[in-house]
Protein backbone atom coordinates (compact mmCIF):
# COMPACT_ATOMS: atom_id res chain seq x y z
CA UNK A 1 0.00 0.00 0.00
CA UNK A 2 1.39 3.42 -0.90
CA UNK A 3 0.91 6.67 0.97
CA UNK A 4 -1.13 9.49 -0.50
CA UNK A 5 1.28 12.45 -0.44
CA UNK A 6 -1.46 15.02 -0.97
CA UNK A 7 -3.38 13.68 2.03
CA UNK A 8 -0.25 13.57 4.21
CA UNK A 9 0.67 17.12 3.20
CA UNK A 10 -2.81 18.47 3.97
CA UNK A 11 -2.85 16.80 7.41
CA UNK A 12 0.59 18.22 8.22
CA UNK A 13 -0.47 21.68 7.01
CA UNK A 14 -3.68 21.55 9.03
CA UNK A 15 -1.93 20.40 12.22
CA UNK A 16 0.92 22.88 12.06
CA UNK A 17 -0.93 25.95 10.78
CA UNK A 18 -1.50 26.81 14.45
CA UNK A 19 1.49 28.75 15.93
CA UNK A 20 0.99 27.13 19.36
CA UNK A 21 1.25 23.66 17.81
CA UNK A 22 4.37 24.68 15.87
CA UNK A 23 5.94 26.05 19.05
CA UNK A 24 5.18 22.74 20.79
CA UNK A 25 6.74 20.75 17.93
CA UNK A 26 9.86 22.94 17.96
CA UNK A 27 10.18 22.51 21.73
CA UNK A 28 9.85 18.74 21.45
CA UNK A 29 12.48 18.48 18.70
CA UNK A 30 14.99 21.02 19.98
CA UNK A 31 14.64 20.62 23.74
CA UNK A 32 14.18 24.40 24.01
CA UNK A 33 11.08 26.25 25.11
CA UNK A 34 9.85 29.29 23.18
CA UNK A 35 7.78 31.98 24.89
CA UNK A 36 4.26 32.47 23.45
CA UNK A 37 5.15 35.94 22.11
CA UNK A 38 7.92 34.51 19.89
CA UNK A 39 6.84 34.95 16.25
CA UNK A 40 6.60 31.78 14.19
CA UNK A 41 7.65 31.86 10.52
CA UNK A 42 7.18 28.94 8.15
CA UNK A 43 9.62 28.64 5.24
CA UNK A 44 8.63 26.17 2.54
CA UNK A 45 11.33 24.59 0.41
CA UNK A 46 10.25 23.44 -3.03
CA UNK A 47 12.13 20.43 -4.32
CA UNK A 48 11.82 19.68 -8.04
CA UNK A 49 10.23 16.32 -8.79
CA UNK A 50 11.95 13.65 -10.84
CA UNK A 51 12.01 14.44 -14.51
CA UNK A 52 11.49 18.17 -14.09
CA UNK A 53 14.12 20.64 -15.14
CA UNK A 54 15.11 23.57 -12.95
CA UNK A 55 16.41 25.44 -16.00
CA UNK A 56 14.18 27.70 -18.01
CA UNK A 57 14.36 27.25 -21.71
Amino acid sequence: MTANREYKDSVFSWLFSNPDTLRELYSALSGKSLPPETPIVINTLLIPSKGSSSRAG
